[in-house]
């Protein structure tokens, strides 16, 4: 098993052991960093309605992280 494999696993047990999604964003924003070139990262909801797009999380080496959240 590879270290990239070893990552997916680790992120994996965190949704497992019932991490919050914070947590497991963040060890996601950490884990991967060295097998995909990112700076920043986001995620964002589509309402039930389709209509609405809304930022939930977002994760930056660079402040202030724009859109902020609720966008």
């Amino acid at each position: 098993m590879d270290q990239f494999q070893r990552d997916l696993l680790n992120i994996t047990a965190d949704l497992n052991c019932g991490a919050t999604l914070d947590q497991v964003l963040n060890r996601f924003y950490q884990g991967l960093k060295s097998h995909v070139p990112y700076d920043r990262i986001g995620v964002s909801v589509i309402s039930d309605d389709r209509i609405t797009v809304r930022s939930i999380w977002a994760k930056s080496e660079y402040e202030p992280i724009l859109p902020g959240l609720g966008y």
